[in-house]
């Protein structure tokens, strides 16, 4: 497996978070593995990332672990540090994240107006890993954000906040299909005020969520 080792720049980074009086990491020491921690689009949970809350995350990305399975309790499933963060804007995204979850309407119509935007980050982790054999053998490929705390709910629909007066819809259900003349599509988060964790998992609840790949 090819390895991306850190520039003297993304190591500086990295030696930063490292205990005072501890020998200084080095570059040989570690690899970079890049994933795509949230972008524009619905997930799973009929709600997304407002434009205005991506630039939030990736301020709050780095210095974050990687974990596993959202286990907050387990220091020992801690894999990696991410060290930067920032946002990848496109005119289209890949077709299977477009259409996933029966999200495809919502999602078209999202990318013609904003365009696909999606945050990526590089993630630090110890050579020996053996996370890396898991990604090499695609193990694991997706990933999801915890701990994130918000402000405001967005309705997509009157393009305003759901608690305004202006707003006479319901949220909706992820579990059935809503009338929606009475319901939102789907709700927006907005004004991101904190991100605890990223974390490797088996389903994510945002379909992009994922390892970078070829």
């Amino acid at each position: 497996m090819a390895l991306r080792h850190p520039t003297p720049t993304q190591l500086g980074i990295l030696q930063r978070y490292q205990p005072r009086d501890v020998e200084p990491l080095t570059a040989d020491e570690i690899c970079l593995v890049e994933f795509t921690a949230a972008d524009n689009l619905v997930n799973r949970s009929k709600s997304r990332w407002h434009p205005t809350a991506l630039p939030q995350l990736v301020d709050l990305i780095p210095g974050l672990n990687l974990l596993l399975d959202h286990d907050w309790g387990d220091v020992s499933k801690n894999q990696g540090l991410a060290i930067s963060a920032w946002l990848v804007r496109d005119l289209a995204a890949p077709i299977e994240i477009i259409e996933a979850a029966g999200n495809g309407k919502y999602n078209r119509k999202i990318i013609e107006k904003e365009g696909y935007q999606a945050i990526h980050f590089d993630t630090a982790m110890r050579i020996n890993s053996p996370l890396m054999d898991a990604l090499r053998y695609c193990q694991v490929q997706f990933i999801s954000q915890g701990g994130f705390e918000y402000t405001d709910i967005w309705c997509p629909t009157c393009d305003c906040s759901y608690h305004d007066d202006d707003c006479p819809h319901f949220l909706p259900s992820w579990w059935k299909d809503d009338d929606q003349k009475f319901t939102m599509p789907y709700y927006e988060r907005k004004d991101v005020t904190d991100l605890g964790e990223l974390s490797l998992v088996t389903i994510p609840n945002l379909p992009g969520a994922r390892v970078v790949s070829s």
